[in-house]
């Protein structure tokens, strides 16, 4: 089965700074209106981007190198 890409977002409540967040691709899936991906299913992440309020991007997944 092949899958095309699309973008997906939640919000991440925050206190003091920290957030934690424990979701599923399911329930992500069925916010819009989409059915669940079978069990034999795999997902990539190709680009995550934190926002604030505003909509202004100050994060991005990637490498961390001291």
């Amino acid at each position: 089965m092949t899958v095309i890409d699309f973008p997906l977002g939640f919000g991440l409540p925050m206190v003091n700074g920290k957030g934690d967040k424990k979701i599923s691709a399911t329930v992500l899936l069925n916010n819009i209106s989409q059915p669940a991906l079978p069990r034999c299913s795999s997902i990539e992440l190709v680009s995550v981007q934190v926002r604030d309020t505003n909509g202004s991007t100050f994060g991005v997944m990637g490498a961390f190198l001291p």
